[in-house]
């Protein structure tokens, strides 16, 4: 996909450049239950689809650059980065293997036709593998309830997490409804396909080997090691 420099992009880039603060994980509590839903795979959200080509279409405006120079939209590098382009189990600072890891995807950030989310869309290939959705001004957001509400009509009861987050998931891919998001406290939509994540860390890791993350016990914390965990539904 072309990069488009212009007002616009200024402007769309500037939607996501207050400091950001690192989301809750979405670590299952012991009681998780999950119905039958409507739809049983999770992979779309006010027009962006996971799996899919970026569709502009979805969008009032949007502009799209390297996630590169997403990482750098405010002079410095931005450690949460990742967190917000991938879900990777831990962070990365701004070495130059994670720099060219970035080099191979595109970030595209648009406000959607849909309640005017701005969303922050990370493309492999052209194709949509993350999305960070989220409203700029806090207050603007819908209600917690009321996106819950929508989200069950599609895709059934969630699954609820330690923070009261409602998760939906099958395979590789999640949809997480957040009481906060990355850049305010506002709800919030994260849409993500693990194996993206997984690409990325393959990349930064691919002449050292990853950090390997224990628990206040001692013990192996999968959630901190890998982009993708299988839950016990």
């Amino acid at each position: 996909m072309s990069v488009r420099r212009s007002s616009p992009f200024v402007v769309l880039l500037c939607l996501a450049c207050t400091g950001g603060h690192t989301t809750p994980s979405s670590e299952l509590t012991a009681n998780d239950r999950r119905t039958v839903a409507a739809r049983s795979v999770p992979d779309q959200v006010f027009g962006v689809v996971l799996g899919k080509l970026f569709n502009p279409v979805s969008f009032t405006r949007q502009a799209c650059v390297s996630a590169r120079d997403f990482a750098f939209r405010r002079g410095v590098y931005s450690v949460v980065t990742d967190d917000v382009l991938f879900g990777v189990p831990h962070e990365h600072e701004d070495t130059t293997a994670v720099l060219a890891a970035l080099d191979s995807f595109t970030v595209c950030v648009g406000e959607t036709r849909e309640l005017n989310a701005s969303a922050v869309v990370t493309l492999s290939d052209s194709i949509v593998g993350n999305a960070h959705i989220f409203w700029l001004v806090a207050s603007q957001a819908p209600a917690f309830d009321r996106m819950l509400t929508m989200l069950r009509e599609t895709y059934g009861e969630p699954i609820q997490n330690k923070y009261g987050d409602g998760v939906w998931s099958a395979d590789s891919l999640e949809l997480s409804l957040n009481h906060r998001g990355f850049y305010n406290d506002g709800t919030s939509l994260n849409l993500s396909d693990a194996r993206v994540c997984e690409h990325f860390e393959r990349l930064v890791h691919r002449q050292n080997a990853a950090p390997v993350y224990v628990d206040s016990l001692g013990n192996l914390d999968p959630r901190s090691n890998h982009c993708w965990v299988r839950r016990e539904q």
